[in-house]
């Protein structure tokens, strides 16, 4: 392809001066390695020369590993320089050039300026373009050209574009499926997955891959209030008010009352006190189950319904759990605070929620395992405080807009035509619009690059379907 051209009046180079690539097409498989010649025909007094060769950016497809300066301006008895080439791989360009040196004539006729070696890192295709060329003759004017880009042409997989079905109209209630299918166009398995980019009428975006269930806006938070209690710990502590669970319910009669502190003393340096049993201690609390039905969990947090008859800094109940039932160790996961007014909190004192510290409130299993071992009443100083008083505690449970949270995908082989899992799409009263969608399929190389290199999914070409979200009369 012509990409540069430049006459000068004072150019002293013959016309038909040629830059181009050889080889001019290169085909390859990820860790392939690849050599590639700069060359010139017809050149006429070259004395210097500078290139910025273009690939696909990011290190996304293949990257440069080596140059080796050519031959065209060596000869006895002269002089080159060679500057250290320059790679900007965000931009995907390689900067090298050479110059005789001195005040001797430049080189003419045929042949090689340079030699790059490229290495391949992902499946795709990569343009290997030459841009910014420069030839200068001794006398110091630039020279005119004609140049020719490069390509490296790798494995690719695409969607089918018959095979993208999405319904042209979707009620809302009703769960709609958007399908698609993609084909391995290479002789490699390839790692394959569909996103959608969807934009509705009024300007709001969101995507979602094949494979996930999604919301426009996260589903409603679930809340799993305590269902059973057990006190593990008897003696001077906690008063059990009314009747078992004691913590299920708001203002049902049934709660935990901890005694006034006043009279007991704790030293902050030795961490000694003169509590009678240490600090009074409540017992283990159990949670209601869930089924997630398809959501993924984003965060799980434990909220209690709290009042203290005296309110400062230094009123904490600090809460424990065993995480996983009663499996692994107790862990402190903040303490619940209130004031003089019932209300329901969040734990404080900690730097991330229950669920950053314990993956496995993610899953299902996870959750329903779940239990808060014990409440201690502390105090941080030697003042009055009063009683302090629990009503209710639950896990409420935040969810995600896609599920699973991490994009799904398949492997696909050479030449394999697949039909991606639907992805689901769940539209509310607040999504009724005309969306235009953006379809392709993403794919890399199985297994991954070599280490030290990202790695990357490349897009393959894209398909525009449209469908709109109507309330059923």
């Amino acid at each position: 392809m012509l990409i540069g051209s430049v006459f000068l009046a004072n150019a002293k180079a013959a016309p038909g001066t040629v830059i181009r690539l050889n080889p001019s097409n290169i085909t390859g498989l990820p860790d392939d390695v690849f050599e590639v010649q700069l060359t010139i025909e017809n050149g006429y007094d070259v004395y210097a020369w500078g290139v910025d060769i273009q690939i696909v950016p990011l290190e996304r497809v293949i990257t440069p590993i080596a140059y080796l300066e050519g031959p065209y301006l060596q000869g006895i008895g002269i002089d080159t320089i060679w500057p250290i080439p320059l790679y900007d791989k965000v931009a995907g360009q390689a900067k090298i050039g050479c110059s005789r040196s001195g005040p001797v004539s430049g080189a003419s006729g045929n042949g090689v300026l340079a030699t790059v070696t490229f290495q391949v890192l992902e499946a795709g295709d990569s343009p290997i373009g030459l841009i910014n060329i420069k030839l200068i003759d001794s006398y110091g004017n630039l020279m005119p050209f004609t140049a020719y880009d490069g390509s490296y042409t790798g494995p690719t997989l695409n969607l089918v574009k018959k095979e993208v079905l999405p319904s042209r109209t979707i009620a809302v209630g009703t769960a709609a499926s958007l399908k698609s299918s993609v084909k391995n166009t290479g002789t490699v398995p390839l790692y394959a997955r569909v996103r959608w980019d969807m934009i509705r009428d009024d300007g709001v975006m969101f995507n979602a891959y094949a494979g996930q269930s999604f919301w426009t806006q996260a589903p409603p938070s679930v809340y799993l209030y305590c269902n059973a209690y057990t006190g593990h710990y008897s003696g001077w502590g906690w008063t059990e008010v009314g009747t078992g669970p004691y913590l299920d319910a708001v203002g049902d009669g049934n709660y935990l009352q901890a005694p006034d502190l006043t009279n007991y003393n704790w030293d902050p340096v030795t961490g000694e006190n003169d509590y009678p049993a240490g600090f009074p201690i409540v017992g283990r609390f159990d949670f209601e189950d869930i089924a997630l039905a398809g959501r993924a969990v984003s965060n799980v947090a434990l909220e209690a319904y709290v009042r203290y008859d005296a309110y400062d800094e230094g009123l904490d109940l600090d809460t424990y759990a065993k995480p996983n039932g009663e499996v692994g160790p107790t862990t402190w996961i903040g303490s619940e605070w209130g004031t003089a007014n019932w209300g329901w909190n969040e734990p404080r004192w900690i730097g991330s929620t229950w669920s950053e510290d314990n993956p496995l409130l993610f899953t299902e299993a996870g959750i329903n395992a779940a239990r808060i071992r014990y409440f201690m009443y502390w105090t941080g100083d030697n003042l009055p405080h009063g009683n302090a008083y629990i009503d209710a505690i639950r896990l409420r449970v935040d969810f995600s807009p896609v599920a699973p949270v991490d994009p799904p995908y398949l492997i696909v082989e050479p030449g394999q035509l697949v039909a991606m899992p639907d992805a689901l799409f769940y539209p509310m009263i607040y999504d009724v619009g005309t969306y235009r969608c953006t379809v392709f399929a993403e794919y890399r190389y199985f297994p991954p690059p070599p280490a030290g290199y990202a790695a990357v999914w490349n897009r393959g070409i894209k398909i525009t379907p449209t469908f709109k979200i109507f309330v059923r009369p």
